[in-house]
């Protein structure tokens, strides 16, 4: 392709992108009964309509983003594939509000505390991603894992900050104090604009120079075209480039954090990411829905962002959101039911203890279930070949299929339903990185922003604003006949609903089909390598796209199982991540059906222990109990290593 031809394509395709995405939206406010010329319409006034929405309003939301968008695309240069721009950007915005609130209120000068602040919030960001850098370099940890992980992380480090050592002086609302004038960014005269949209033009200036002028530049560019290549007849070091490249992109996520809180909002509050949201949040978590719906089969699933607002107007306020008495039997009742409601140590008692095992078993295995039925299909994906970051918006659609279905019909219909709507994610997925052939990790991460939206609307034009009311007709446990009446694994493993059952019995079918089948040698062939699989006869493209589909529905019904074996009801974002994590426990169980049904079942009693620790009368932010299975699976990764070797040809087209 010549240059101009490149440059000419390099506009089309992203206004094409942005048409197509028009239009999309007016067809989706359309099937919702909106009016679709008047909300485009605002759109266009809020943001390009006037000298001041661009000013005041587009500028400033937009600056963030170029800086993170700039760091991205230097990490992907060297092949890096860092996931975790908003954690990174969080912290960036805590350090920058300490380090503001700290500073400016010492030193009454712009020109030194701002440069210090922005400076501190870049070393933020970079040391947030010093983790997933030794990971991947010590350990061979895959940083799309990593970084995705830490993500959630740096959410709860920040919701435990704004709601106990950074909280606002009155100690009313989660969020900091206000930034002192002299830590924040000059605004240009009579607008919302300020100093840092100058230097993200300055950054994105240099950063060209640097890719397109520089030896430096073309040497990471060799690092992420083909490493070995690289390393071998230019005898680049490549694990350098490759980590100096993830750092610097960390070091801008954190400076847009920065940014962020010196030049826009001037305080730290939840939610502060410019839409990077790929996770739930308090009350879009599973465990935030209808805990009551459990009828007596053990303990009330807490999802991993499900707690929290139930703590806002008792025993928080001025105590740095740490777990005290006057609210301890609710906590009781969260993490094991009503056995768990005894004294932890029992007292003595050996029937309590065991009830509580028994409470504390149900709890993990329930945790479980969606997991392992979204690992297991997303492990038939990557077996051939695709990693689908779209899993996640599989799972939602699901769990909203699986709502509208159950509400229609009961719970049949919404597995059903459940079933078609994460096919379809999965079909769109598939068309996008397999059909088309584009990057899989962008296509992934799109097709799950994008049902992020869709669920959204969808739920509340069904629904109406909120579903406020919504409760959903469940499936009930089933005991196992004789199994059921072992003593403690008995209730825990064999008196669970038919969603568990089927997610056990899924593992040995896909054991036997991937390793017994003329067709699961095919499949895994495309995934160790799709060049010889199409000179042995193999339909490469047809392969991937059955597995993807596959997959879909088993994510699809992973969000079935959480609406219609957990909770009872539907909300905008309750998957909370868990899709994300499926995908480490595929990592974990080395793509292999049986390991993953194991890893699964640990990742499951993990989470459980944190809902377990919830209950003790602990003088510790809860905070820190929501970190625990996303701290755990990094530990596990890291232990798993470099024996976790995937298809050779995963992510490759």
């Amino acid at each position: 392709m010549s240059a101009v031809a490149e440059r000419r394509s390099a506009i089309l395709w992203p206004l094409g992108a942005l048409g197509l995405g028009l239009l999309v939206l007016a067809i989706g406010l359309a099937a919702s009964g909106y009016d679709a010329p008047l909300a485009l319409g605002a759109l266009w006034r809020g943001a390009l309509g006037s000298p001041d929405a661009v000013l005041s309003s587009l500028l400033p939301r937009a600056v963030p983003l170029i800086v993170i968008g700039l760091g991205l695309g230097l990490a992907f240069r060297a092949g890096a594939l860092n996931i975790g721009a908003e954690g990174q950007f969080l912290a960036g915005a805590l350090v920058a509000t300490w380090a503001g609130l700290a500073l400016g209120a010492r030193i009454e000068s712009r020109l030194v505390v701002v440069p210090l602040v922005l400076l501190a919030a870049t070393a933020a960001g970079m040391a947030w991603a010093a983790v997933p850098t030794l990971l991947r370099l010590r350990f061979g940890v895959l940083e799309v894992i990593s970084t995705l992980l830490l993500n959630f992380v740096a959410d709860a480090l920040v919701s435990w900050m704004v709601q106990g050592p950074l909280q606002e002086s009155r100690h009313i609302y989660p969020q900091s104090d206000l930034l002192p004038l002299w830590a924040r960014l000059p605004q240009f005269t009579g607008t919302r604009l300020h100093l840092g949209f100058a230097l993200a033009l300055l950054l994105a200036g240099a950063a060209w120079v640097f890719d397109r002028r520089t030896l430096a530049g073309f040497q990471l560019r060799a690092t992420g075209a083909n490493p070995r290549a690289a390393e071998v007849t230019g005898r680049i070091p490549t694990a350098r480039f490759f980590a100096v490249a993830l750092l610097a992109s960390a070091g801008l996520a954190g400076l847009a954090g920065g940014m962020e809180v010196t030049g826009t909002s001037y305080a730290l509050f939840q939610n502060l990411s410019p839409g990077l949201r790929l996770h739930g949040h308090r009350r879009g978590a599973a465990g935030a829905a209808r805990p009551a719906r459990h009828r007596g089969h053990g303990p009330p699933l807490r999802g991993p962002r499900g707690r929290g607002e139930c703590h806002a107007a008792r025993g928080r306020r001025a105590r740095g959101g740490r777990l005290h008495g006057g609210s301890h039997d609710h906590h009781r009742r969260a993490a094991g039911g009503g056995a768990a409601a005894a004294s932890p140590g029992g007292g003595g008692s050996g029937v309590m203890d065991a009830e509580i095992l028994t409470a504390f078993l149900m709890s993990a295995v329930r945790v479980a279930t969606p997991l392992l039925l979204a690992a297991l299909g997303e492990m038939l994906a990557e077996r051939s070949g695709v990693i689908n970051l779209g899993l996640e918006g599989a799972m939602l659609a699901g769990a909203l299929g699986a709502a509208i279905g159950a509400a229609a019909g009961g719970p049949a219909s919404g597995l059903l339903l459940a079933t078609v709507a994460g096919v379809l994610v999965a079909l769109l997925f598939a068309a996008v990185a397999v059909g088309a052939r584009a990057d899989q990790i962008i296509t992934g991460t799109a097709v799950t922003l994008l049902m992020v939206g869709v669920t959204g609307a969808v739920y509340r034009s069904a629904f109406g604003p909120g579903g406020v009311g919504l409760s959903l007709p469940t499936l009930k446990p089933v005991p196992v006949p004789g199994l059921a009446a072992l003593p403690v694994v008995g209730p825990a493993f064999f008196t669970q609903s038919v969603m568990t059952y089927l997610a056990y019995a899924a593992a040995p079918v896909l054991w036997w089909v991937l390793f017994r089948t003329h067709w699961g040698l095919g499949l895994r062939a495309a995934g160790e390598s799709p060049e010889d699989a199409r000179a042995a006869g193999v339909h490469v493209t047809r392969v991937r796209v059955i597995a993807v589909l596959v997959g879909g529905a088993f994510a699809g019904m992973a969000g079935a199982s959480l609406v219609l074996a957990q909770v009872g009801t539907f909300a905008e974002r309750m998957t909370a991540g868990r899709g994300f994590i499926a995908i480490a426990i595929v990592v974990l169980g080395a793509w292999h059906p049986g390991r993953i049904l194991v890893s699964a079942l640990v990742f499951g009693a993990a989470m459980a222990l944190q809902f377990l620790f919830q209950s003790f009368l602990l003088d510790v932010p809860y905070q820190l109990f929501l970190m625990l299975p996303y701290l755990f699976t990094l530990l596990v990764l890291a232990g798993v290593g470099r024996r976790g070797r995937g298809p050779a040809g995963l992510g490759k087209a």
